[in-house]
């Protein structure tokens, strides 16, 4: 078994145990005579991310090495907060988190999410979700050109008048997912002890407060921009290609903003 085979396999080892540990959290919080308020929409979001981080810490409590610690905690993130199960069946990551749950699981899951939404949209939490675990599973860059290929998807089909067409808020979402990740796996990979300290010190603080406004700016903005949710052939119009300067210096400045968050801050 290589290098990278090994990895997977712990880290999709430990992400069934994050998941388990964030499950019992979940149910704990929702049993009978608890006095917690049923959580919808941003505040259920954030409660999941914040249990996910919380069993990701216990994780690493035992002993468990930080890379796969934060791999896991990642992956967890796209299989709880997406709703389609489409992370579940995709190329890059379907040997890895299609081994942590079963079918049943997943629909529990499913249902413990739903609602669950960031910035008021469970469209922009999944974007969120699962490119921060596609980043975990396959590394940034094949996880940016997941994000870039399913917008251009949805603008091709809008010309047939059946797609969303492309939008920089899904975008923009994606990035603040792809960010975060990239900035905890670099923490984890730090050399002994420091790599520890470090993960510790993040998980423990988006177990505390996670907030999702904290990672994605509002999307109000993109909304009201003329070129949100173009066809193709209008995308094509207005930005050339997906290598012209023009939609390059789009995507440097929606990272740009996203970075001006204040959850990344303390991600450095």
């Amino acid at each position: 078994m290589n290098r990278a085979a090994r990895e997977n396999a712990a880290a999709a080892g430990k992400a069934e145990t994050v998941r388990k540990g964030a499950e019992g959290a979940e149910k704990t919080r929702s049993a009978p005579g608890a006095s917690a308020l049923p959580l919808r929409g941003d505040a259920l979001a954030e409660h999941l991310v914040r249990a996910a981080a919380g069993a990701a810490r216990a994780e690493l409590e035992r002993g468990t090495p930080p890379r796969d610690c934060a791999r896991a905690f990642l992956i967890v993130l796209g299989t709880t907060l997406d709703p389609s199960s489409a992370l579940r069946k995709h190329p890059l990551v379907f040997p890895l988190v299609g081994t942590i749950e079963t079918e049943e699981e997943a629909r529990s899951r499913s249902s413990a999410a739903a609602g669950a939404t960031l910035r008021g949209r469970g469209d922009l939490l999944q974007h969120f979700a699962v490119a921060a675990a596609l980043t975990a599973a396959a590394g940034e860059a094949p996880a940016w050109a997941a994000s870039l290929q399913k917008e251009t998807i949805d603008a091709t089909l809008k010309d047939g008048g059946n797609g969303t067409g492309f939008s920089f808020a899904d975008l923009a979402a994606d990035r603040a997912g792809i960010e975060l990740a990239g900035r905890l796996l670099a923490l984890a990979a730090a050399p002994p002890p420091r790599g520890r300290e470090e993960v510790e010190r993040t998980l423990d603080r988006l177990a505390r407060d996670f907030r999702g406004s904290d990672y994605l700016p509002d999307p109000a903005g993109y909304l009201r921009d003329p070129t949100e949710s173009l066809g193709w052939k209008d995308f094509l119009a207005r930005f050339g290609s997906l290598t012209d300067s023009r939609f390059t210096e789009r995507i440097r400045s929606i990272r740009e903003e996203v970075l001006r968050s204040p959850g990344f801050s303390t991600l450095r």
